[in-house]
């Protein structure tokens, strides 16, 4: 994943820094030492080792640089840590939506923003940069409280583990906040009895090769959640797909073969987009479309294309299909039970799942109930609607 390599490049880059860094200091210490050692003798050719503006040619002037340089390096590799977790939220809501489908959460739009939308894509990036704006907002505890409730995955019993990683935000906070003095709570939490934090060579390099192990663990986690078949109420029916040929007799009309092209299914509305896996022109009068979907919404999308054939002068050819056609449940709906369904319904709007409720009280199947409403909306008896709206 993106946020993986990301983090593993950032790591690298680091630690190169720091090997480069301190190895500048001793050769910069070392020269000027050699030229303050042999003014006298000095060769020519080295007259432009100059000393830099208000460097000492001191250790411990080098000590104290290497020191804060370190200092530097490991609140870096808190702000690397801690992108990554951030990012690889992205990373798996890009490839699997199963763990981010809270019926708790909410997102708003204003009707204007939802008539506006011309693809998928935006509500997609509007959820997901709500949930990573409130990560990065929070911290490594929110962090962890999110990857326990959506992913499964503890953060905290990951090695190094709790109190490591606890220990690793507490002193980033002091050295970003106090420049490394410790308060009252870090001197009780930790015992530490000093006057001022630091990051030496041990302690770094403890850090930075726990943090890459850390990554990888937490990857590898992650990388099967990213990767697992999403399982949802309705899986059974989201293979169904087919490939179609569109032939026309003239260059197509873009309308019917168009992403914004909607259709009715029951009482929802839905777009070509919504099941279009991809679209290619053979020529300007043949076209190949291959779409998937539930059942349901590819059989809807099929009777539309066929009922446009005559007025819009195209064929449809199924060339491949796919849990597609399935033989209809029996509804065994007949002129009385008609009847009886349509004096059962309330008054529109119908609240969610009304079709259950009539089948219960009079002793119908569910499949069959839909079907009667269906065919009592056909025949203008009831209106479509939709999450409860009636459109007329």
């Amino acid at each position: 994943m993106k946020a993986y390599l990301n983090a593993k490049a950032e790591l690298s880059d680091l630690k190169k820094l720091h090997a480069a860094s301190c190895f500048a200091f001793e050769q910069t210490e070392e020269v000027l030492r050699y030229r303050l050692n042999n003014k006298k003798t000095l060769d020519p050719n080295l007259s432009f080792l100059i000393q830099p503006t208000k460097y000492r040619v001191k250790k411990e002037y080098r000590l104290k640089l290497i020191g804060q340089l370190r200092e530097l390096i490991f609140i870096r590799l808190i702000s690397v840590l801690e992108a990554y977790l951030v990012d690889s939220v992205r990373d798996v809501f890009f490839q699997n939506k199963q763990p981010f489908k809270n019926q708790d959460t909410q997102i708003s739009f204003t009707q204007a923003e939802i008539l506006s939308i011309s693809s998928l894509s935006y509500v997609l990036s509007k959820i997901i940069n709500k949930e990573c704006r409130q990560l990065t907002s929070g911290g490594f505890t929110e962090i962890a409280k999110y990857y326990k409730s959506h992913f499964n995955v503890d953060l905290y019993t990951t090695p190094p583990g709790k109190s490591v990683m606890r220990e690793y935000h507490d002193r980033r906070h002091i050295f970003v906040h106090r420049l490394g003095a410790p308060d009252k709570k870090y001197r009780q939490n930790y015992g530490f009895t000093g006057n001022r934090l630091d990051v030496d060579e041990e302690y770094l390099q403890n850090c930075i090769q726990n943090f890459a192990n850390y990554i990888d663990e937490i990857h590898l986690k992650l990388d099967a959640i990213a990767h697992a078949t999403e399982l949802t109420s309705s899986s059974s029916n989201s293979s169904a797909r087919y490939l179609i040929i569109l032939q026309k007799d003239r260059p197509f009309d873009p309308e019917i073969i168009g992403e914004d092209f909607h259709f009715w299914v029951g009482d929802e509305i839905y777009a070509l987009r919504d099941i279009l896996i991809s679209k290619h022109f053979i020529s300007d009068r043949d076209c190949q479309i291959h779409v998937a979907g539930s059942h349901d919404v590819l059989d809807a999308f099929h009777k539309r294309l066929k009922q446009g054939q005559r007025q819009n002068h195209y064929l449809v050819s199924v060339q491949e299909k796919t849990g597609l056609f399935k033989k209809k449940p029996n509804t065994n709906i007949g002129i009385p039970e008609l009847e009886l369904i349509q004096k059962a319904l309330p008054p529109q709007p119908w609240p969610t799942g009304i079709h259950k409720t009539v089948a219960q009280q009079l002793g119908l199947s569910a499949s069959a109930v839909s079907y009667a409403i269906q065919v009592l909306i056909s025949r203008g008896v009831f209106s479509h609607q939709i999450n409860g709206v009636v459109v007329n």
